[in-house]
């Protein structure tokens, strides 16, 4: 008796960026469908799903990590064998997102340049378009050098749960 077993792939995404910026949020609100009340910081924390692309299973290892510097030392022993990582920051706190390009991602490129890094602006719904969307915005284009540099190609995808 033979059994039709599909083939799964296991994906490792790590999540960084500065504390409060919502990594433990949205993490939460994937995979448990809810959303905390209140801010606990996170030393370490993982969560899993399981989706299907392509007619493939995927399981997903989410890798919650630390923003405080305090834990500077801990968070890249998450980092060996991941395959994306996502680089989040807030839009209502434009020093996330200068962290976000001076920190983290010259932080995950000593560690891991081959894995794939996703910027992911969060706390959307707090924002106040006039004010603090153009500070990110102009932010951004002060910082896109950087980008340059490397040579991205960024695509940009509003996702709202």
């Amino acid at each position: 008796m033979s059994q039709n077993k599909q083939e799964t792939t296991k994906i490792k995404c790590v999540m960084v960026g500065d504390g409060a910026v919502g990594k433990t949020c949205m993490l939460m609100s994937y995979t448990m469908d809810k959303f905390p009340n209140d801010y606990i910081p996170t030393v370490f924390d993982n969560y899993t799903a399981t989706v299907e692309a392509d007619g493939k299973m995927i399981h997903l290892g989410l890798w919650d990590t630390a923003g405080q510097e305090v834990y500077e030392k801990l968070r890249p022993l998450s980092y060996a064998n991941t395959d994306v990582f996502i680089i989040a920051f807030s839009v209502i706190e434009p020093a996330s997102f200068e962290n976000a390009l001076k920190k983290w991602y010259p932080e995950l490129q000593d560690s891991n340049k081959n894995a794939i890094k996703i910027f992911v602006g969060n706390k959307i719904d707090k924002r106040d378009d006039s004010q603090i969307i153009p500070g990110v915005i102009n932010c951004f284009r002060i910082r896109m050098y950087i980008f340059r540099m490397f040579s991205f190609n960024l695509n940009w995808i509003k996702i709202s749960i």
